[in-house]
Parts: structure tokens; sequence; C-alpha cells
């Protein structure tokens, strides 16, 4: 549901997956996903308490701390999104948008766009 844009149904789903499995180890998955479902729904608040959330939790990747850097820098909080750009570029010092559009295969590419306009003004090169 989150590739294919649909938001609500993702969101309640991830939801879902965290009431069921509150300890899991890939917890921080599910908050990130979460947290790229509400960006997709334009709901960014809610994008940014999941996307911190997921990068508190242990074994969290590259990818949650882009999707938390582009939610930033669309909320206009720039110098905290450049600050997570940092531990961005610390977990994988040769990303760029390729990479990220690879990693997340939006149906849609104007979901892709968006999230990368994000990205672009936490400091990503185009």
């Amino acid at each position: 549901m989150l590739w294919a844009g649909e938001w609500e149904c993702a969101i309640a789903s991830l939801d879902r997956a965290s009431r069921l499995s509150p300890h899991d180890p890939l917890l921080w998955v599910v908050a990130a996903a979460r947290a790229l479902a509400h960006l997709g729904a334009r709901k960014l608040p809610e994008a940014a308490a999941a996307a911190r959330e997921a990068v508190r939790l242990p074994a969290a990747t590259v990818t949650a701390y882009f999707t938390l850097a582009s939610i930033l820098g669309q909320l206009g909080k720039i110098d905290e999104a450049k600050g997570v750009m940092i531990e961005v570029y610390r977990l994988r010092p040769d990303i760029n948008a390729e990479y990220v559009a690879q990693v997340l295969p939006f149906a849609n590419p104007a979901d892709i766009d968006y999230l990368m306009e994000g990205l672009y003004k936490a400091g990503l090169p185009r």
C-alpha cells in the first residue's frame, strides 16, 4: 500500500503491525514506513514524529535517517535537516538521488519527487 500511494491504508496497516509486534527488532522499519506514508499524505508533523521514532530505535539504517532529513526539509527546519544529513553521510558517504529512488519504489513519480525535494533542502546535492 505504501509504494502504491494508498496512504491511509498503509498507515493503518503499519499502526497495526506496531501494536502486534511492539518489541520487534525491525520496528524501525515499521516506523520509517509510517513516516513515509505520512509524508506521502502530506501530514508532515505526523511524519516527523514517526521518523524521529525510527531513528531512535536500534538497528535503524540510512533509510530512516534520510526520511527524517527529507521531512525536516519539507517542514522548513533546514538546520535540523542538515544535522540529520551528517548522520546520513556517516552511514552512507556515497548517497545520492539515484540510490534513494532505487530503495523507495513509489509507483507515482511525484511521491519520490516530493521526498527528494525535502532532501535537496536538507543539503543532498542535485
